[in-house]
C-alpha cells in the first residue's frame, strides 16, 4: 500500500490564505517605492535649503510623497479585512445556525429502556410505530435502568410487516431480525440475532433480547409465519444496528454503548508541534501542529475541561503505537473513510506517522481505559496527529443517523472551512473567543447556539 505524503511545506514556506500573498507583494513594492519617494523628497529639501533666491524649484516633488504608499496599502488591507470578514462571518452563522437548530424530519431520537436482556414493552411499541410510519434510519438511545447509564446506536430498517398470523389460543410472539446477514449484532462475545416479543396484534408484551433465533425459525424461511407447540413465531421485519460509539460488554450485557462525552482526546496525549511533542491540554489558539498537510495552526477548541474522568476506547497498532479516544469521535482509515473509534474493529488499519509519510498500521488490540480530561482541538486541516497516528478532528454532532458514516467526516469539514477561513483574517479575535470559554468545561456544542454568537460579538472588537 502506497503511504499517504504528508505535504513538503516548511514552517517557513507557509503561504498565506486566499492570494494575500501577491497582495503582500504588492504592499511591499509600494513601501519601497514610498521609501524611495521619501529619499527623493529629502534631497529636494536639501536642495531647496541650498538654493540661492530666484531659483526654480518643482514643488510638485519636493515632499508630501513619503509614506503615502504605506497609508494607501494600510487602507486598501483594511478594507479587504473588513470585507472578507463580513462575507465569512455570514456564511458560518448560516451553516452554524443550520447545525443547531434545523433537525431533519423524522430523525428524532427513540428512548428505549432496558435491564439486562429486557425491554420495556412501551418504548419497543413506541418504536414499532415509528418504523410502521415509514420511519427507516432511526436514532435511538438507550437507557440503562440498573446502571443510569445512557446509550446510543443507529438503527437501520431494511423490512418492517407488524400483521402476524396468531394461532388458534391467541398466542404470538413478534421476532425483529437483527443484522441478519452477518448473524446478529456483535457485542463482546455476544451475539444479538432478534427482539422478541409476545404479541396480540396491536401491542408487544415481555420483549427482550434473544441471543439466538427460536429453533422453529431456523429450520424453515425466515419470512414465514411457522407455529410450533401452539406459538406462533411472527418475523415483523429485519434491522441492522451500526455502534454511533463502543459496543463494550463492561457496560450492557445486551446493548450498545455509549459514553457521555463528546469526542475528545485525553489530557495526557501527546501533539506534534513546530517546537516538539506536547501534551494536548497545553496548546492554545494558533499552535501549529503536525497534520496530514503539514503543519497547520490550531483555530477553535471544541472541548477543554482538565478534570473529566472518562471511559474511553483504546488501540494499539502492529507499529506499537497507541491511541486512546472516546468513542464517537473519527479516525481515519487506511482505505480513505472514516469511521467512529467505537465502530472499528481489530484488523481495521490506521495512519500512523513515520517521518514525513503515514502508512497504514493493523490494530492488533482494543480495550476501554479510564482517562482524565477532554481535550478536542480543531486545526484548519480537519486532522491532526496524536500519539503518532493521524486522527479526524471530528466527532458526532448532528449528522449521525442522518448522513452514511463515510460522509458526515467531509460534511463536517465543510461545515467548519468558513470558520478557519475566518481565522485567518481575524486570529486575535479567534483567540480571545477561546479566552473566553477556557474555563468552560462544557463541549461547544453543549453551549448553545446563541450563547455562542453572544460571546463571539462580545470579543470582536474586545481588546
Amino acid at each position: 500500500k502506497r503511504p499517504l505524503q504528508l505535504s513538503d511545506r516548511s514552517p517557513t514556506s507557509l503561504a498565506p490564505p486566499w492570494g494575500l500573498g501577491a497582495y503582500q507583494s504588492l504592499c511591499a513594492q509600494e513601501r519601497m517605492s514610498s521609501s524611495a519617494e521619501e529619499v527623493a523628497s529629502a534631497h529636494l529639501k536639501v536642495v531647496v535649503s541650498e538654493a540661492r533666491p530666484g531659483d526654480h524649484v518643482d514643488e510638485a516633488h519636493s515632499g508630501g510623497g513619503g509614506g503615502k504608499g504605506a497609508a494607501r496599502c494600510t487602507q486598501r488591507r483594511m478594507l479587504i479585512v473588513c470585507v472578507v470578514s463580513a462575507v465569512l462571518m455570514m456564511v458560518a452563522c448560516v451553516t452554524i445556525t443550520v447545525a443547531y437548530m434545523v433537525k431533519p424530519e423524522g430523525k428524532d431520537e427513540v428512548i428505549v429502556h432496558v435491564a439486562g436482556h429486557d425491554i420495556s414493552d412501551d418504548d419497543v411499541h413506541n418504536l414499532f410505530t415509528h418504523m410502521q410510519a415509514g420511519e427507516d434510519n432511526i436514532t435511538l438511545q438507550v437507557v440503562d435502568d440498573a446502571s443510569g447509564v445512557q446509550h446510543s446506536f443507529r438503527l437501520q430498517v431494511n423490512a418492517f410487516n407488524p400483521n402476524v398470523t396468531h394461532s388458534s389460543n391467541g398466542t404470538a410472539k413478534s421476532v425483529l431480525l437483527i443484522n441478519e446477514e452477518t448473524g446478529g449484532f456483535q457485542f463482546g462475545n455476544t451475539s444479538i440475532q432478534a427482539l422478541v416479543c409476545d404479541s396480540d396484534g396491536t401491542r408487544e408484551a415481555n420483549c427482550t433480547l434473544e441471543t439466538s433465533l427460536p429453533r422453529s425459525l431456523q429450520l424453515d424461511d425466515n419470512t414465514a409465519d411457522v407455529i410450533k407447540h401452539g406459538i406462533t413465531y411472527g418475523v415483523v421485519g429485519a434491522v441492522v444496528i451500526v455502534c454511533i460509539a463502543a459496543c463494550t460488554p463492561a457496560v450492557l450485557s445486551a446493548a450498545p454503548a455509549i459514553m457521555g462525552a463528546a469526542g475528545c482526546f485525553p489530557a495526557r496525549a501527546a501533539v506534534q508541534t513546530m517546537s516538539g511533542w506536547r501534551a494536548i491540554k497545553s496548546l492554545s489558539i494558533g499552535t501549529m501542529l503536525m497534520t496530514s498537510q503539514g503543519y497547520s495552526p490550531v483555530f477553535l477548541s471544541g472541548h477543554n475541561d482538565f478534570h473529566a474522568v472518562t471511559t474511553m476506547v483504546q488501540f494499539t497498532t502492529a507499529s506499537n503505537h497507541t491511541l486512546t479516544v472516546t468513542p464517537d469521535h473519527y479516525l481515519p482509515l487506511s482505505g480513505g473513510l472514516h469511521r467512529s473509534a467505537g465502530g472499528i474493529s481489530m484488523g481495521d488499519e490506521l495512519l500512523v506517522q513515520v517521518g514525513s509519510d503515514f502508512v497504514p498500521s493493523m490494530i492488533t488490540s482494543i480495550g476501554l481505559v479510564e482517562e482524565q480530561g477532554l481535550f478536542n482541538p480543531y486545526t484548519t486541516s480537519g486532522d491532526l496527529v496524536v500519539d503518532g497516528i493521524l486522527a479526524s478532528c471530528h466527532s458526532s454532532w448532528f449528522l449521525e443517523g442522518v448522513l452514511p458514516e463515510e460522509r458526515i467526516v467531509p460534511a463536517y469539514q465543510a461545515i467548519m472551512t468558513p470558520l478557519s477561513m475566518l481565522y485567518g483574517v481575524l486570529p486575535d479575535w479567534f483567540a480571545r473567543f477561546a479566552t473566553e470559554f477556557a474555563d468552560d468545561p462544557r463541549p461547544l456544542s453543549e453551549a448553545g447556539f446563541l450563547h455562542i454568537a453572544k460571546v463571539a460579538f462580545l470579543t470582536l472588537y474586545k481588546r
